[in-house]
């Protein structure tokens, strides 16, 4: 069996379960982009945004929700490195804080994240290695994230900027004898758009709301 193959079962199981509990009058597609992010490879530059298209599932303004996300098209480059990231996710939500205006709906919370990398690791040639000129490694892992984000609902559309942390590593040559531990996860700012459905019993909280 691949080795990363009992992470992704895992993964898929972890999220049919969690969708069964939840109840599907929440249930909202959408896609997010981030024009800010940071790898945590030392010194790595960003070279594209990420864009993070999810589907989320859970009663709208319940204490839970379960988003399903994959984060792709990131690009990184460390001197003759390029460093390409994929993420597949589940987000468990947390909300913090609710409340109902006049002209929208707001949601404050928190996420914590079970994440599936998949990561392509280019080296466009070393110098200090005789006849070392392209290589390519690809490598997957799993790892964590985190996440804070504010919710505003207008109607059936949903705009949710937030801020978010990936943790994971992956052991690539990278033009040396021997491999080396990169830290390949990234903090990032991501702002998303959405559409909910079935949501007749979105907003009916009235006032601030604590839990």
């Amino acid at each position: 069996m691949h080795p990363n193959r009992p992470a992704l079962t895992l993964t898929i199981i972890l999220v049919m379960i969690t969708t069964s509990v939840f109840s599907q009058s929440g249930f909202e597609i959408g896609a997010g982009f981030a024009p800010w992010h940071e790898s945590h490879v030392l010194n790595a530059n960003s070279k594209r945004i990420s864009i993070q298209p999810y589907v989320e599932y859970g009663k709208i303004l319940d204490h839970y929700s379960v988003t399903v996300f994959y984060d792709f098209f990131s690009k990184y480059k460390l001197d003759n490195y390029t460093m390409n990231p994929t993420f597949f996710g589940v987000f468990l939500n947390r909300n913090l804080y609710t409340a109902e205006t006049y002209n929208y709906d707001f949601e404050l919370g928190v996420s914590g994240a079970l994440l599936v990398e998949r990561h392509k690791f280019l080296d466009r040639g070393n110098s200090n290695v005789p006849g070392y000129t392209l290589e390519t490694e690809i490598k997957s892992g799993v790892g964590f994230g985190a996440r804070a984000y504010a919710k505003f609902v207008f109607g059936n559309f949903v705009v949710t900027p937030q801020a978010q942390f990936f943790r994971s590593q992956q052991d690539f040559i990278a033009g040396q004898f021997n491999e080396q531990t990169f830290q390949t996860g990234s903090t990032r700012l991501l702002l998303s758009i959405g559409y909910k459905f079935n949501s007749e019993n979105y907003g009916k909280v009235t006032c601030p709301t604590y839990y």
